[in-house]
């Protein structure tokens, strides 16, 4: 956090940060208020567009950010990107086991 914190403040431009979910909206979150950022949660990219906040945090399905003109997106995967992959790739563990079980229990049928 240390690092985006550093960019945000060097930064000009207003900053968007994109979570995966709400629940992962709500810890980044946590973690902006624990090193003091200031920023606004929204709900919608207009809620953006009318804000004058300069860091604003949505949930969003956005998988990579981007440079504007007169902002910056910034996706949660860009700032913990190890971190993502470890929970995408449990899911996916967690799915093919199910997916394995519910095929053994069909063979038993």
């Amino acid at each position: 956090m240390r690092k985006l914190k550093q960019f945000i403040g060097n930064s000009k431009k207003r900053i968007l940060i994109c979570t995966d979910g709400l629940g992962r909206r709500e810890s980044i979150a946590e973690l902006l208020k624990q090193s003091d950022q200031n920023f606004k949660e929204i709900e919608t990219w207009q809620d953006f567009t009318l804000s004058d906040q300069k860091v604003c945090l949505i949930s969003s399905p956005l998988h990579k950010g981007f440079f504007h003109d007169e902002f910056i997106v910034i996706t949660e995967n860009e700032i913990f990107p190890n971190f993502v992959k470890q929970i995408k790739k449990k899911i996916e563990i967690r799915a093919l086991m199910k997916t394995g079980l519910l095929k053994i229990l069909q063979s038993l049928i």
